[in-house]
């Protein structure tokens, strides 16, 4: 998960941070303000995520999905939940 405003483990409830770590994935602010975030030193990232404030990408990779703003982040996790099995990961 991508957040460019505010910081994952603030916006998720504690059951939602868990599964990130769960499904070998983290949680990353990219928010400048947000103390000890990951620098986009080139802007890719941010040009990528225009039109989203958060985004979460599957284990292999692929985008999973992105919503325009970190509030509606609790239910994109929730969908990815529930997308598959996960115990058989």
């Amino acid at each position: 998960m991508l957040t460019t405003v505010g910081d994952p483990e603030a916006i998720l409830p504690t059951d939602q941070l868990a599964f990130p770590k769960w499904i070998g994935g983290y949680a990353v602010p990219l928010d400048g303000a947000v103390p000890g975030a990951p620098r986009d030193s080139d802007g890719r990232l941010a040009n990528w995520l225009a039109s989203a404030e958060a985004v979460a990408t599957r284990p292999h990779g692929y985008t999973f999905g992105s919503v325009p703003t970190v509030d509606q982040l609790p239910s994109l996790v929730a969908e990815l939940q529930g997308a598959e099995d996960w115990t058989r990961q």
